[in-house]
C-alpha cells in the first residue's frame, strides 16, 4: 500500500506561561523567569472542515511543562518530578490548519475544571507506597526544589475523543484514569482502578469512581493510559507499556513484557465490558531505539483501529509504526472463563506469545500500515496524537515537551531548554487504499516488502524480488515471480515460492512450504532456541535443485534433546526429495542414520544417532521424513548431505 505524507510546523504558538522568578519559600532567592510556549500536544481528534476548507482539530496540553526526574529533596528517596508551572491548568486546544497556506490558527482554549469548578492541575495524585510501586505517583516539586501538594484529580492527559453528546473523554497516565468532561471542561466522571483509595488509606471516592480492574493500579509510573478511541458507545483505553504485574519497584515485569492491555468501557452504562491484549512488535533494542510504547489510537470503523507504536529516535531509521488492529477474534481477558488455561504462577504480562496461544488467548490482529518515520515524519521523537481525517487520511502530531531538554535540573528555579527546540509538527498521511484495509496484501511488479504483522492474512508478492512476512497469525504467502524471501512467522503458515530461486522460512508453528519452480531453499523450523522442537513442517521442493535445511551451525533442527526418546512428534516431512537434484543441509558434529520409520511406512526416516549404536536404534532422534524414498536409496541420499 502506497503512502504520501505532508508535514506542517506550527511555529508561532502563543505564550503558555513564565516560570517563577522568586522562590516562594525563600524570597531572597530570585532568578529571571523563562517563557514557555504552547505545546506538549498528547492527543488529537479531527472535528471536520470549516466553510473555507480548513481542517479543524482538537488536542490538549498534557500535564503541562515538567522537567526530567531529579533528586532535589534529601528526605525523599530517589528522584522527584519538577514542574515548571506548578499551577498550570491543563487545556483542551482547538485549532485549524489551512493546508494551502500552511497556516495554523488557535480557535478555542478550554481549561479543565474539577466538579467543584476549581482548576485541575497536572500534578500527581498520591504516593501510596515506595517509588515505583502500585498506586504510587512521583513526588512533585517546583523548580526550586520545594515539594508541591498533590492534586487528587490531577491529570496527565494522553488522548482525547469527542462523544456524540459533545462531552470530552480523555485518559491519563497517573492512576491510570478515564475522564469525562462536559463541553465547558468541567469534570463529570473519573474512572480509576479498584483499590486506589484503600491503598492510599483515603475514603472511597477521593480519587474517582473505582470501576477499572485493580491490576491497572500496577501500571508503571508515567506509562498508564496513553491512547483512547471511541467506536459507537464503546470507549477503548490503551495502556502505554505493559502493566507491572506482578508489581515491583524496579518495574521488572513491565520492562520485559510486550503484552499491553486495552480496556473497553461502555460509556452508556459506565461499565467495563471487555479487555484485550495488544502485543508490541519488538522491544529488544536499547536506549532511544527501544520500541516499547504506544503513542495514540483512533477508531477507523468495523471494530478496527489505527495505533502508533514508537521509539524515541528522530530520524528515518526510527520506529513510528502505525498499525491497523482488529478486535474480531481477540480473546476477552476480562472474562475469568477465558483465563482458565493460564500456566500456574504466571500473569498475563509474564506470558510469551507461545504461552498465550497455548492458553487459548488470542491478541488483537495487527498489520503495519506505514512507518511514519520512513515516510518522512522525522525530527520528532514523540508522536502522541493520531486522528482519522477521512477514509484515506490519518493525521499525526507530536508532543514536543514544550521545548524542555531531557536533562536533570539544578534546583535554582530554572529549567534547561533544548538547544534546537523540537517543532510541533502535524503530518497528514495519505493512503492509496481506504481504511480499514482488507486482510490481503498485494505487491507490485517492483521489488516489494510486505509485512502482514498479525492476523490471518494472504500476502501476494507478484513480480520482482520480494520480501514477504506473515508474522503472527495463520498466513498464506505467495512469492510468485522473482527471487523471493518468504517468512511465515508465528503460527501455522502456508508458503509458496513460485517462479525464481526463493528462500522460504516457515519459522514457528506447523508450516507448509512449497518452493515450486527454481532452485529453492526451504527451512521449516523456527530459528529460536527450540529450533523446530515440537513442530511438524511439510516441505515440497518442486522443480529445480532445492536445498532442505534441517540444521545449521548452531545445531540440528527438530531435536527434542532427549536421547531416550525417538522424537516422533517433531520433524520435517519432505514430500519430493530427489537424490539426484536436491540436497539436505545438516548440522556438522553429529552422525546421521537413514532407516524406516513408524511415522510413514512409505517413507525413509532421517535420524540423529544418539547412542553410537551402528545402524538405526531405538534411541535415535527422528528429524526428517523423506516420503517416497526407501532404504535402497540410503547411500545416494547420504551423498547429498551438506554439513555446516
Amino acid at each position: 500500500m502506497a503512502t504520501t505524507i505532508s508535514t506542517f510546523d506550527w511555529n508561532n504558538r502563543p505564550l503558555l506561561g513564565t516560570t517563577a522568578t522568586t522562590n516562594p519559600r525563600n524570597p531572597s532567592q530570585t532568578t529571571p523567569g523563562q517563557q514557555i510556549f504552547l505545546g506538549g500536544f498528547s492527543g488529537l481528534a479531527f472535528e471536520g472542515r470549516d466553510a473555507n476548507g480548513r481542517l479543524q482539530f482538537l488536542t490538549h496540553t498534557d500535564r503541562g511543562p515538567n522537567g526530567e526526574p531529579t533528586n532535589l529533596l534529601r528526605d525523599v528517596p530517589g528522584n522527584e518530578r519538577p514542574f515548571a508551572l506548578p499551577d498550570f491548568q491543563p487545556q483542551l486546544i482547538r485549532f485549524s490548519l489551512d493546508p494551502a497556506t500552511r497556516t495554523f490558527t488557535l480557535t478555542e482554549t478550554i481549561g479543565l475544571k474539577a466538579a467543584d469548578n476549581r482548576p485541575i492541575t497536572g500534578l500527581p495524585n498520591v504516593q501510596a507506597a515506595a517509588s515505583g510501586a502500585a498506586y504510587t505517583d512521583e513526588v512533585p516539586v517546583d523548580l526550586f526544589g520545594n515539594r508541591l501538594t498533590n492534586d487528587p484529580v490531577g491529570i496527565d492527559s494522553e488522548g482525547v475523543v469527542v462523544a456524540p453528546d459533545g462531552s470530552f473523554w480523555m485518559v491519563d497516565e497517573y492512576r491510570p484514569a478515564i475522564y469525562q468532561f462536559d463541553r465547558t471542561g468541567k469534570l463529570l466522571n473519573r474512572f480509576i482502578p479498584q483499590g486506589t483509595a484503600a491503598a492510599a488509606q483515603q475514603p472511597a471516592g477521593t480519587f474517582g469512581t473505582e470501576i477499572l480492574p485493580a491490576v491497572y493500579g500496577s501500571r508503571r509510573a508515567n506509562r498508564g493510559f496513553e491512547a483512547v478511541a471511541l467506536d459507537g458507545n464503546k470507549l477503548y483505553a490503551f495502556i502505554q507499556s505493559a502493566i507491572d504485574n506482578p508489581d515491583s519497584t524496579a518495574d521488572t515485569t513491565s520492562r520485559g513484557s510486550r503484552n499491553l492491555r486495552i480496556v473497553q468501557l461502555d460509556i452508556s452504562t459506565r461499565e467495563v465490558t471487555a479487555e484485550y491484549l495488544y502485543i508490541l512488535d519488538d522491544i529488544t533494542r536499547s536506549g532511544d531505539g527501544r520500541t516499547d510504547k504506544i503513542g495514540d489510537a483512533v477508531a477507523i470503523g468495523g471494530g478496527q483501529f489505527a495505533v502508533i507504536e514508537r521509539d524515541d529516535l528522530t530520524d528515518t531509521s526510527s520506529n513510528k509504526l502505525i498499525y491497523q488492529i482488529d478486535l474480531a477474534g481477540a480473546t476477552n481477558i476480562n472474562s475469568p472463563a477465558n483465563l482458565r488455561q493460564l500456566p500456574p504462577g504466571k500473569t498475563i504480562e509474564q506470558l510469551t506469545y507461545a504461552e498465550l496461544k497455548a492458553a487459548g488467548i488470542e491478541p488483537v490482529a495487527k498489520r503495519l500500515l506505514v512507518n511514519a518515520a520512513e515516510a518522512g515524519y522525522v525530527n520528532v521523537d514523540k508522536p502522541e496524537g493520531l486522528a482519522r481525517v477521512d477514509a484515506n487520511t490519518l493525521a499525526i502530531v507530536n508532543d514536543n515537551d514544550f521545548g524542555l531538554a531531557a536533562d536533570t535540573l539544578p534546583g535554582n528555579g530554572t529549567v534547561p531548554f533544548e538547544t534546537e527546540v523540537t517543532p510541533v509538527r502535524l503530518g497528514l498521511i495519505r493512503f492509496d487504499e481506504a481504511l480499514p484495509v482488507a486482510r490481503e496484501f498485494r505487491g507490485t511488479n517492483a521489488a516489494d516488502r510486505l509485512d502482514a504483522r498479525g492476523g490471518d492474512n494472504q500476502v501476494f508478492g507478484n513480480q520482482g524480488n520480494d520480501s514477504l512476512a506473515g508474522n503472527q497469525g495463520n498466513d498464506t504467502l505467495y512469492g510468485n515471480q522473482g527471487n523471493d524471501f518468504v517468512r511465515g512467522g508465528q503460527d501455522a503458515d502456508v508458503l509458496f515460492g513460485g517462479q525464481g530461486d526463493d528462500q522460504l522460512f516457515g519459522d514457528l508453528g506447523n508450516d507448509s512450504l512449497s518452493g515450486d519452480q527454481g532452485n529453492d531453499t526451504l527451512t521449516g523450523a523456527g530459528l529460536d532456541s527450540l529450533r523446530g522442537a515440537g513442530e511438524i513442517d511439510t516441505l515440497v521442493g518442486g522443480a529445480g535443485s532445492d536445498l532442505f535445511v534441517l540444521g545449521n551451525s548452531s545445531g540440528a533442527f527438530y531435536s527434542n534433546t532427549n536421547n531416550s526418546n525417538p522424537g516422533l512428534g517433531d520433524y520435517a516431512l519432505i514430500t519430493d526429495f530427489s537424490p539426484t537434484d536436491d540436497r539436505l543441509q545438516l548440522a556438522s558434529g553429529a552422525t546421521y542414520v537413514l532407516g524406516t520409520t513408524t511415522v510413514d511406512a512409505t517413507a525413509l526416516g532421517l535420524f540423529i544417532d544418539n547412542d553410537g549404536t551402528a545402524g538405526l536404534s531405538g534411541g535415535d532422534e527422528l528429524i526428517g521424513v523423506l516420503r517416497g524414498r526407501s532404504t535402497a536409496e540410503a547411500s545416494a541420499i547420504a551423498s547429498r548431505f551438506l554439513l555446516v
